[in-house]
């Protein structure tokens, strides 16, 4: 069990571990995995990249596990095989982490500075709705050209939106997927880095990421903390907006740019069997999900409409079917749809 206590730790350590250094976020988290002294830490943070380079996809396939279409992914996934993942009306995420690296020096401690990447969505996103940390809603105060309550539009080039109760240790930054250059904090602090760069190159075009910066203090930020998101997902066709389609407004099928968020559940059903479209890094409308190129009169709106509506009547003061999910491209479009209307 020890060994693959340990194993299960250098799989971490291979995401994020410097040149050996004194590592300081690493230390803490493997005292603690292991249950060792902060002595015997140290030495295994410095000496475990040696070590550790053939494990990580092993562990992955052997310790992490899907959860079922519908469900929420609260816990951060690290695997290079993770399928693209599409959010449809309001959903909680803990996301993927794709990027993590050390560096800088504070005071005496090497490899102060950590910065983590965590993709949300393989699409544009509306909004981000909340965010968790440590299991506790944060709070956030825009560094620079953001706007207080919001989590996102802040000055890319700095640190982003500071999370309130870190003593300015902790920031948040998230992009929606309509960014069009890469983070700068990110680009500054480790663009040519020797092993794992993140270049100007690394946009994100038509992806929702969030990226961390996150400052070691032995009194308040000792180890990477856990986050959680609450998303407002993928802009969606609704028919009963479609003036061409027996409705009213603006709504076109074929223009993605008429499209508008939505938590009603049967309209999200009604996209998944039409085909979820998404713009690709060049601005073009590709099928992303769901059952591609079905008729129209495949779905006939009459009934579509009045379960539509049916969704919307409000109940308490909330719309009385209404939700989101996170759905992996590698599940069934129609145990998706399943899931939505049972």
């Amino acid at each position: 069990m020890m060994l693959l206590r340990i194993l299960f730790v250098a799989a971490a350590l291979c995401l994020c571990v410097p040149a050996p250094a004194h590592a300081a976020f690493l230390i803490p988290i493997v005292a603690s995995a292991l249950a060792v002294s902060t002595a015997v830490a140290t030495a295994i943070v410095t000496v475990g990249s040696l070590a550790i380079s053939f494990g990580l996809s092993w562990l992955s396939s052997k310790l992490l596990t899907d959860v079922p279409v519908g469900g929420s992914e609260l816990d951060l996934r690290v695997d290079a095989t993770i399928p693209q993942s599409l959010i449809v009306g309001r959903a909680v995420t803990a996301g993927s982490l794709v990027y993590a690296e050390t560096y800088g020096k504070r005071g005496k401690i090497d490899n102060s500075d950590l910065i983590r990447i965590f993709a949300i969505a393989d699409h544009l996103c509306h909004g981000i709705v909340k965010a968790y940390c440590e299991d506790q809603e944060v709070a956030t105060t825009p560094q620079s050209g953001g706007t207080a309550g919001k989590f996102y539009g802040s000055d890319a080039s700095g640190r982003g939106n500071i999370v309130d109760g870190y003593e300015g240790k902790l920031s948040i930054l998230f992009y929606l997927g309509d960014q069009t250059a890469a983070d700068q904090l990110t680009v500054g602090a480790l663009g040519s880095h020797p092993d794992r760069p993140w270049t100007s190159a690394m946009v994100g075009r038509g992806r929702c990421y969030a990226r961390e910066h996150a400052i070691w203090d032995s009194d308040v930020l000792q180890s990477p903390p856990r986050w959680r998101f609450v998303v407002d997902g993928a802009l969606l066709y609704d028919p009963r907006k479609d003036t061409t389609a027996g409705g009213s407004g603006a709504h076109r099928f074929d223009d993605l740019s008429t499209h508008e968020f939505t938590s009603n559940l049967m309209v999200i059903a009604y996209n998944i069997l039409r085909g979820v479209r998404v713009k690709n890094a060049a601005g073009t409308p590709v099928h992303f999900y769901g059952l591609e190129g079905t008729p129209a009169a495949n779905l006939p709106l009459d009934n579509w409409f009045a379960a539509m509506n049916e969704c919307d009547v409000v109940i308490d003061g909330e719309p009385q079917f209404h939700g989101g999910m996170e759905i992996k491209l590698s599940d069934e479009p129609l145990d998706a749809v399943k899931q939505i209307i049972r």
